[in-house]
């Protein structure tokens, strides 16, 4: 997933959408809005407008 440019939401959390954006490591569970850019069988790539992270 590319978020460049995307906007970002931490659900149950009062920070600001930077905070939440720096808080985001691998592995954390996202919904995400956007376009798919490629898929197959193994792998999928995806343009993120929009990323809410559950915490």
């Amino acid at each position: 997933m590319d978020a460049g440019g995307a906007s970002f939401k931490c659900n149950g959390s009062k920070g600001t959408a930077a905070e939440c954006e720096a808080s985001v490591k691998q592995g954390t569970k996202v919904h995400m809005s956007g376009m798919l850019t490629s898929c197959d069988l193994s792998s999928a790539a995806a343009q993120a407008s929009r990323v809410m992270v559950q915490k």
